[in-house]
């Protein structure tokens, strides 16, 4: 007996944003990303030296602006992302949904909880 098409990830469809790329929010990434999610990636610095492993995730480096949140669905917000960040006032002007990495980790968590 064959299984069926396996189910599709709800994020697969449209993109997800990873404000704050330290080490929490690169695994946050490569997360979403191995679970073929369309994924971005932004940090305002421009100095980050990015680790091998982010295939898949769009990287955006430098200050962040509204084009940021085109076509995006979610945003995880890393902790260090201030809540009074501009860009967090216009993910909440614009309806997105903010996580935080704690909270995506919980939602891919195959172990009892």
């Amino acid at each position: 007996m064959e299984n069926g098409p396996k189910k599709k990830d709800t994020c697969e469809e449209t993109k997800v944003l990873v404000l704050g790329l330290a080490r929490s929010g690169l695994a946050a990434a490569r997360l979403l990303a191995s679970r073929g999610i369309l994924v971005v990636g932004a940090d305002e610095s421009m100095e980050l030296e990015l680790p091998a492993g982010l295939e898949g995730v769009e990287i955006r480096l430098g200050k962040f602006d509204e084009g940021l949140l085109a076509g995006v669905r979610e945003v995880i917000l890393s902790p260090g992302i201030p809540m009074n960040h501009p860009i967090i006032t216009s993910v909440k002007s614009s309806q997105i949904p903010i996580i935080s990495e704690l909270e995506l980790g919980y939602r891919h968590c195959e172990a009892r909880i």
